[in-house]
């Protein structure tokens, strides 16, 4: 079985999402076949993970540094990987960037498409547009995008009615985040407490920390709509001479 996890954050930028993302991909690929993740490339960044890592072009976003929005299609190697990797399953974890490749990727193979709505989009999405009818515009999309996937799965109840007020009419799952760390001991949990307040009191340090699974997602994914218009119709990923990053892929050696 040959999976592809498709998101738009990986490390070294790190957030809950992108936890998830590298959880499901090493699990999978050490277990029950060969799994991927399909994430943008980051400037001197060398994979070396125990799986695949298949990372695309990208470009920085100034008002959201470090994170980066994914230009897939600025390459025609990830359009030839993609097409050649004869995939089983495909699971996107962001309707934005990620979520179309994943689309269009099972639409390829004619295998299925698991997608996890992971956080709330509304209210980012309304202060980056501040246009209450274009943010009504993109949670529309995103439902949409939703309805077109074979399964849709959420982290919690609260998710899952998330996107049922978005406009979601499909079956939901609820599939926990899974973890592999113990549970602290009150002891260690209260050391672990201190050390974070205490990092905590710099301003700069505290612009650098992100909730597991929560802030950080919602402004990565939120930022990368503003791609969303070009990549739904780039169903190829026609080069652009005048971007020359190709993808890369790394799989470790055996």
């Amino acid at each position: 079985m040959t999976v592809g996890q498709f998101n738009d954050s990986f490390k070294p930028i790190m957030d809950g999402v992108g936890l998830c993302v590298e959880n499901y991909t090493r699990w999978i690929d050490a277990k029950y076949g060969t799994a991927y993740a399909v994430v943008p490339r980051i400037p001197k960044y060398r994979d070396n993970d125990s799986f695949g890592v298949v990372r695309y072009p990208s470009l920085p976003i100034p008002v959201m540094s470090p994170y980066r929005l994914g230009v897939p299609w600025a390459s025609p190697r990830i359009g030839d990987f993609l097409t050649r990797t004869r995939f089983d399953l495909v699971h996107s974890h962001s309707p934005f960037v990620g979520g179309r490749m994943a689309e269009r990727t099972a639409a390829r193979h004619d295998i299925p498409h698991v997608s996890t709505f992971h956080t709330k989009y509304r209210e980012d999405i309304r202060r980056f547009v501040h246009s209450e009818r274009l943010a009504e515009i993109f949670v529309h999309r995103i439902a949409g995008f939703y309805s077109g996937c074979s399964a849709v799965w959420t982290p919690s109840e609260a998710t899952k009615a998330t996107l049922y007020e978005y406009g979601y009419e499909g079956e939901i799952t609820v599939a926990p985040n899974g973890s592999d760390l113990k549970r602290p001991t009150q002891a260690q949990y209260a050391k672990y407490r201190k050390a974070g307040d205490d990092l905590s009191v710099s301003p700069r340090t505290r612009s650098c920390f992100s909730s597991s699974g929560s802030t950080a997602g919602r402004r990565t994914s939120s930022s990368s709509f503003v791609a969303w218009e070009d990549s739904t119709n780039a169903s190829h990923y026609p080069h652009r001479s005048h971007w020359s990053s190709p993808a890369r892929v790394t799989r470790p050696r055996t």
